[in-house]
């Protein structure tokens, strides 16, 4: 497993040193920004259970039943590698497209950072997942930029911008106060200070 880790960030790093050429920047320009991101990314696997199951626990058969709300990723890049059962959803032109599963190859998706410290050249897409028939599996490798890299919040204060990125949502808000510090603007202590925002919600919805 550690193995296929680093497989995945040489895979990564790869990907952005195309982009970086794509945009016209020197190889290395986007890189940079991700030297230790090795060190902080996530491999992660998720299973969804087949819609049937959903609905015998909550009976409610025959309704479209979402596995991931939708959102958008936040960090630099996203690869992803799916079974062949399909239900990733990509938000375009106002309704939602399948991602259908193509054998081996990898779904890239571009993150929140990246799309920022590119001001929106690459876009961060909003997608979902949603539930088959049956059990479906997939591997998600979220590839972070350096814990110390600097996020550009330049977008911050651009409302619309904040409705369509999941980095710039603060989950805090539905229990804050008003009195919020400023976010850190590196990215490691805010995307830590994202996860303690989704550990709250999570926390406050159980309890209630």
């Amino acid at each position: 497993m550690n193995q296929f880790y680093e497989d995945m960030v040489d895979l990564a790093r790869n990907v952005v040193r195309g982009l970086s050429l794509a945009l016209g920047f020197p190889e290395n320009h986007l890189l940079d920004q991700c030297t230790e991101g090795n060190t902080i990314s996530l491999l992660r696997l998720f299973r969804y259970f087949p819609v049937q199951q959903i609905d015998s626990s909550i009976g409610s058969p025959g309704q479209e039943k979402i596995g991931s709300s939708p959102h958008t990723d936040w960090g630099f890049l996203t690869l992803v590698l799916q079974d062949d059962c399909g239900g990733l959803q990509l938000f375009h032109n106002a309704e939602w497209i399948d991602v259908p599963p193509i054998p081996d190859t990898i779904v890239v998706n571009c993150g929140d950072y990246l799309s920022l410290q590119t001001s929106r050249q690459v876009i961060s897409p909003l997608h979902r997942v949603m539930l088959g028939s049956s059990l479906r599996y997939s591997f998600v490798f979220f590839f972070y930029p350096s814990y110390h890299s600097n996020l550009d919040l330049k977008y911050d204060s651009q409302q619309g911008e904040q409705r369509t990125i999941s980095l710039l949502v603060n989950q805090r808000a539905q229990e804050s106060s008003g009195n919020d510090s400023p976010p850190p603007v590196e990215f490691g202590a805010f995307i830590a200070d994202k996860w303690d925002q989704v550990y709250r919600l999570q926390a406050k919805r159980q309890q209630s």
